[in-house]
């Protein structure tokens, strides 16, 4: 009989012109098998043509696709099948070092994508540009503007939600990643047509105070205020009663704060024995609004629907240690735990959100891997 799940692929990258040209891409072929036994079958690939090298103009071009029936989540994740799409970008770089700069850059990119039931899901124009002083601190600009007609999966299968058209501006300064101290800070901001306003505030710390350790601190705070979101999906009966129930989407306006601290970092004791950790804390709270009865893609009235604010708190951790006993021989100790729940509302403060993740309920595991090499 049939095999239940086959992927096939192939790829390539050609170069030529000293390595100036690129040509890559991949075709790749999916079969599954649904509930009913049925053969689905899928492909997906990609087509680019770039230009890595010169002394300034730079650029690419690539189409891609997915089709609707593409799955290989057998062997992993797929992130979406069903749409198709092409990026162009262009970009001047001068890397003659002046007084004034090491090196800058100017890019921009046009971003068209849809489905193929022929929604469009995006029309977005990017510019960014980055300067390196002769300090070797960096400063990088972007902005972006979307717009793009439709989401396919806000509805969550209910049909097409009209998104709209939505713009955001980052700005990022890093000082010299040489240093015993390194330091990122970022500053984004968005908006859209109905509205909503979006912030997020971020900083990374890295930390060499010795060759052997470095130590690496994230911290980052988002809010988003007045977003037009999907709450739920409710049956319906229509106005004939003669008529089978209908799904109807509730949406709201969402506004939401988030806080997203990290660290990461590694110890070497010895060339052969060394200690990694991550560990990331985050809480995420938000309210609904204005309540919304979605008519059609475009049309919304107004509704009496509540859904409680939401408060969920997080913590995961990782330690690892490595020891290579012999030369290709190596033993990991892993421990993992985390940490999940909900716990007060929207107006928790900061401090009741650390306190109460650590009292929430942990799961600890923990893990022992040797491998052996045989020389043969």
């Amino acid at each position: 009989g049939r095999l239940p799940a086959m992927t096939a692929g192939a790829d390539w990258n050609l170069r030529f012109q000293e390595s100036i040209y690129r040509i890559d891409g991949f075709f790749a072929k999916s079969r599954t098998t649904n509930g009913a036994g049925e053969s689905l079958e899928g492909t997906a690939g990609k087509f680019n043509f770039a230009k890595d090298g010169g002394p300034h103009w730079r650029g690419s071009v690539s189409l891609d696709w997915t089709s609707k029936q593409y799955n290989i989540n057998d062997m992993g994740y797929f992130r979406r099948p069903n749409d198709y799409g092409w990026i162009a970008q262009i970009l001047y770089r001068d890397d003659e070092v002046t007084d004034f700069k090491r090196i800058w850059s100017l890019s921009s990119q046009y971003h068209l994508r849809r489905n193929f039931d022929g929604a469009e899901l995006f029309d977005q124009f990017t510019f960014a540009g980055e300067i390196l002083f002769p300090s070797y601190w960096e400063i990088k600009t972007q902005a972006v503007i979307d717009w793009g007609k439709y989401d396919d999966r806000e509805t969550r299968g209910n049909g097409l939600y009209r998104k709209p058209r939505n713009q955001g501006v980052r700005v990022d300064l890093e000082t010299d990643s040489r240093q015993a101290v390194v330091a990122d800070v970022s500053l984004q901001y968005g908006s859209n047509e109905l509205n909503m306003k979006a912030v997020t505030i971020g900083s990374d710390f890295e930390f060499k105070p010795v060759s052997n350790l470095t130590i690496e601190i994230g911290l980052r705070y988002s809010q988003r205020s007045r977003e037009r979101a999907w709450v739920t999906n409710i049956a319906e009966y229509p106005i004939d009663v003669s008529l089978p129930l209908r799904t109807v989407s509730i949406f709201a306006e969402r506004s939401t704060t988030q806080w997203d601290i990290e660290s990461r970092g590694s110890f070497v004791f010895t060339r052969d024995l060394t200690l990694q950790w991550y560990f990331q804390l985050f809480f995420a709270q938000g309210k609904y609004e204005n309540y919304l009865r979605m008519l059609n893609a475009e049309g919304f009235t107004p509704y009496q629907f509540s859904r409680p604010d939401f408060n969920e708190l997080s913590f995961n951790s990782n330690v690892v240690l490595r020891w290579e006993y012999l030369p290709g021989s190596t033993l990991y100790l892993v421990w993992s735990q985390a940490r999940r729940g909900e716990r007060g509302n929207y107006q928790t403060t900061f401090a009741d959100n650390f306190s109460d993740t650590f009292s929430l309920p942990v799961n600890n595991v923990l893990l022992l891997k040797v491998s052996y090499w045989l020389s043969m």
